[in-house]
C-alpha cells in the first residue's frame, strides 16, 4: 500500500445510503449538489431494484449497497489495523454535530500532528477553524429541499442490524469503531421499534374504523326501522 496512515469517516448506513442516492439523483438530473432530496417514489424504486450489476452502484439495490458499506468498513479496519496510529476512525455525525464537532476536530488535529510535513493551525484556533469550515456561512452544509425522511422495510432494517452485529463481532477489539457501530445499531433498532408501534397503531385505527362502520350500519338499520313505523 502507498498510504501509511488513513482517516476513515463513516456514517450510519440508514442515512448514508439515501444520501448517496440523493447525490446520484442530483447528478442524473443536472442539479446542483446538496440542493434536493430525491422524490420518495424515485428513492423506493432505486432502493428495491434487484439485479443491478453496474460497478459504481448508481442503479441501486439495497442489498448490494449495504454490502458495499460493510466492505468499506472492513477494508480500512483490516488494512490499517492500528487505531490511533495507522488509522483514525471518525463518525460523520460527530464531525458535523454542534456539541461534538469541535472536540472531534481536535482529535483529527492530534492525529495529523503525527504526520511528517503537516503544518497544523495552533491548538487554540481549532475550534474556530472547525466552526468556520463546517458551520460557517461559506460551509457546504446540506440545504437540500424536499422530504428528508427515508423509509425501509422491516427486512431491510433487520439486514442492517445483522450487518452491524457481524462487524462488531469481527472487530470486537476495535474500541472506537465498535462504539460507533453500537450507536448506529441503537439508532436503527429504535427506528424498527417505532415502526412496529406505528403498525400497531394503524391496526388499532383500522379496527376502530371497522367498529364504527358496524355501529353506523346498526344505527342506519334502526333509523330505517323507526322511519317505517311512522
Amino acid at each position: 500500500r502507498k498510504m501509511t496512515r488513513a482517516i476513515v469517516l463513516i456514517r450510519n448506513p440508514a442515512d448514508a445510503i439515501p444520501s448517496f442516492y440523493n447525490f446520484i439523483y442530483e447528478a442524473h438530473h443536472n442539479l446542483e449538489g446538496h440542493s434536493v432530496h430525491a422524490p420518495e417514489r424515485a428513492w423506493l424504486k432505486w432502493r428495491d431494484r434487484d439485479g443491478a450489476t453496474d460497478t459504481f452502484l448508481q442503479k441501486g439495490g439495497f442489498k448490494r449497497i449495504l454490502a458495499n458499506w460493510v466492505e468499506f468498513v472492513k477494508y480500512w479496519a483490516e488494512n490499517y489495523p492500528r487505531e490511533g496510529t495507522d488509522r483514525l476512525t471518525l463518525a460523520f455525525e460527530d464531525i458535523v454535530d454542534d456539541d461534538e464537532g469541535a472536540s472531534t476536530a481536535a482529535d483529527l488535529a492530534e492525529f495529523l500532528k503525527k504526520a511528517k510535513g503537516v503544518n497544523m493551525v495552533p491548538d487554540g484556533t481549532i475550534d474556530c477553524t472547525w466552526h468556520r469550515i463546517v458551520k460557517g456561512k461559506n460551509s457546504k452544509d446540506s440545504l437540500r429541499k424536499g422530504k428528508r425522511e427515508r423509509f425501509y422495510t422491516r427486512e431491510q432494517l433487520d439486514m442492517m442490524l445483522e450487518a452491524l452485529d457481524n462487524l462488531m463481532k469481527d472487530y470486537e477489539g476495535e474500541k472506537t469503531l465498535v462504539h460507533i457501530l453500537e450507536r448506529y445499531r441503537g439508532e436503527i433498532a429504535k427506528r424498527a421499534a417505532e415502526d412496529e408501534v406505528k403498525n400497531v397503531d394503524n391496526t388499532e385505527v383500522d379496527d376502530n374504523a371497522n367498529v364504527s362502520n358496524r355501529q353506523f350500519g346498526i344505527t342506519d338499520k334502526i333509523s330505517q326501522w323507526v322511519a317505517s313505523i311512522f
